[in-house]
């Protein structure tokens, strides 16, 4: 009898402890990269499409990445993306490219779009996006692919920023800044094209 209270004390007092842990336990915080505030451009070309952007594994958790070193990762089991990594990648390199580019013409696949509407389409591999020490860094491979099948461009970009803080929403907003200049680079690239070969097709 005395064993079986004792028992059955025990065990209430587990779930006491569980229950205790479990409502002082931290919210989960989510963070989001961001475009807003960036103006969509006016001009109906170039007609850009940007494909499904490819992401390996490891960044594909919902977990915030913080890279301690070349081999070791920690994930931040308190802080989660709000959408899928890859999707907001796409999402705000669209709309920055869209800015870079002066063209509201820039469109996230899938769109409908046939690839003979298309003047570029742009595929982007990210290799590390995270924030590491004080740093968010960048690196991702790059393919342009113009119409009427020309050669197609591939081209390897890096971008490291230095961190105000290490607060998850500062490290949202230096890596939407990354993408910013990954888009700048891209639109670069596609108006220094466009403009030699304007200059060939000119008639003399």
């Amino acid at each position: 009898m005395m064993r079986g209270v004792l028992k059955g004390l025990v065990h209430c007092a587990v779930i006491a402890i569980l229950a205790a842990c479990a409502s002082t336990a931290p919210p989960i915080r989510y963070i989001q990269l961001s475009d807003e505030g960036v103006p969509l451009g006016t001009a109906s070309s170039p007609i850009v499409m940007v494909d499904a952007v490819a992401v390996p594994d490891f960044l594909l958790r919902n977990e915030l990445l913080m890279r301690i070193d070349q081999h070791r990762l920690s994930y931040n089991t308190g802080v989660r993306w709000a959408e899928p990594l890859d999707i907001g990648v796409q999402r705000v390199l669209a709309t920055r490219l869209s800015a870079a580019l002066d063209s509201f013409a820039v469109f996230s696949f899938p769109s409908g779009r046939s690839g003979r509407d298309l003047d570029w389409r742009v595929d982007v591999t990210l290799r590390n996006f995270e924030a590491t020490g004080s740093d968010v860094v960048l690196r991702a491979d790059v393919q342009l692919h113009p119409r009427d099948g020309q050669e197609i461009l591939t081209e390897p970009f890096e971008a490291r920023a230095r961190l105000a803080s290490s607060d998850p929403a500062v490290v949202a907003a230096g890596l939407s800044a990354l993408l910013g200049r990954l888009a700048n680079d891209i639109a670069t690239r596609i108006k220094s094209i466009n403009s030699a070969t304007a200059e060939i097709d000119a008639p003399p």
